[in-house]
């Protein structure tokens, strides 16, 4: 049977009362470890979350799993992805904090969140008064609706009022009434305690500038990947995206961007119909190419800085089918002509994609799937795609030949081996 998520759950929670270090897990348990929907919250104390990663990266290579991203969420935080090597489907998003902070607000100190800490099946959750104190401050916080879990924080009071009564004078103030007087209002008045909490809790300065280095971090070392798909037609770049695209942003990115050749940073992003025969037109005069092309390596290389790289620090997924290289395989596509030299000049100036996957084929199988190019071009490409990809680091060959699902899987566990390295550089093992 293999290794589960399930499975890495027990373990990993396991391994930290090994080490003793004291955890809490801080919500939504009710099914875990057994059925796991989102990603795990959990409290460790400060002086134990730098400690997180180096084990969870350890028992992750143990069981054929790797720590594939971990980053710095918030200041006192960790969130982390660890990811089965062999199929991408199988994950567990970890989500950590010591003091829980939210936005600009500090509301919680990591011993509050373990104090009388309970255990709950084979692990331990937070004593009802702290899990009521965690989930309005997380309400108030990532200004989520209280509707919706008000029941469930009236339980939470009832099974220890005095202590969350303390739990809400701490978190809103002692002027706001009691819990008995709130739970017989409305729902809707509940939500003008939300300024009162987040104003109350605000950062001092410390935490500001704390938040100020941690966001400095964040772009010295982003979280995203920039990708780059490359083939000739019918190599299945297109499906594939399709498949990459949805495999990895849901357990190791907030949401992808896709662009098709060029960020188009100088014009508006219309809607292009397919191109079907994309050697019709005769290529245009050596002139009009230089500038052309030096009008693509503009856009590339302004589109990088505004909308690529800032994309990466909100650990964002960003794929280019196709990309500047591509005038380098097929510059008869955009009409170019004798532009080789001064392409591959320009390339070099231009910041590198962290991954290049270029998907392989026999032309005879590509001219079935797509007969605009001649069975000659089509060879002619494939060496061209070869000689790139040959002695350069950060381009892989994947066989187009394979089921598009297949092609996935492989491009999906290329870049987890990629971001498990670069995780394991950043920690230093």
């Amino acid at each position: 049977m293999s290794f589960s998520s399930s499975d890495f759950f027990r373990l990993f929670f396991k391994e930290l009362e090994r080490l003793d270090i004291p955890y809490v897990v801080l919500h939504s348990y009710d099914r875990f470890p057994e059925a796991i929907s989102s990603d795990v919250d959990y409290s460790v104390l400060t002086d134990d979350l730098p400690k997180l990663a180096g084990i969870q990266c350890t028992l992750a290579e143990s069981h054929g799993w790797r720590l594939a991203h971990g980053i710095e969420s918030h200041i006192y935080a960790y969130y982390s992805v660890v990811i089965d090597a062999k199929d991408p489907r199988s994950f567990l998003q970890l989500d950590a904090c010591s003091h829980y902070v939210e936005g600009s607000s500090f509301f919680l100190k990591d011993a509050a969140l373990l104090n009388d800490r309970r255990r709950y099946r084979d692990f331990y959750v937070p004593a009802p008064a702290v899990e009521f104190a965690y989930l309005l401050a997380k309400t108030f916080g990532k200004d989520q609706p209280l509707a919706p879990r008000l029941a469930h924080l009236r339980n939470l009071w009832e099974r220890d009022p005095a202590k969350t009564e303390e739990q809400f004078c701490n978190l809103c103030g002692t002027a706001q009434g009691t819990l008995a007087e709130w739970f017989a209002r409305p729902f809707a008045e509940w939500e003008t305690l939300r300024p009162v909490a987040l104003r109350r809790n605000r950062f001092d300065c410390r935490s500001r500038a704390r938040e100020s280095l941690r966001a400095l971090k964040r772009v010295c070392k982003p979280g995203g990947l920039h990708l780059v798909l490359l083939g000739s037609d019918g190599s299945g770049k297109s499906t594939s995206l399709e498949l990459i695209g949805p495999l990895l942003e849901r357990p190791l990115f907030r949401r992808q961007l896709v662009f098709h050749f060029r960020p188009k940073v100088f014009e508006a992003d219309k809607n292009i119909a397919p191109v079907t025969n994309p050697h019709g037109k005769q290529p245009r005069s050596s002139g009009f190419g230089f500038a052309k092309l030096i009008y693509y390596f503009a856009d590339h290389f302004a589109g990088y800085f505004s909308r690529v790289f800032p994309a990466k620090v909100r650990n964002e997924l960003i794929i280019f089918c196709r990309g500047f290289d591509d005038l380098l395989i097929d510059p008869r596509r955009y009409r170019l002509r004798s532009t080789g030299w001064l392409a591959r000049l320009l390339a070099g100036f231009l910041p590198r994609a962290d991954l290049t996957f270029v998907l392989d084929g026999e032309p005879e199988q590509l001219h079935a799937r797509k007969p605009e190019l001649s069975l000659e071009e089509l060879q002619r490409q494939r060496m061209a795609l070869k000689r790139l990809v040959a002695n350069r680091p950060g381009y892989v060959l994947v066989s187009g030949a394979q089921q598009p699902g297949e092609v996935a899987r492989a491009v999906c566990c290329e870049v987890t081996r990629f971001l498990a390295e670069r995780e394991k550089r950043r920690c230093g093992k």
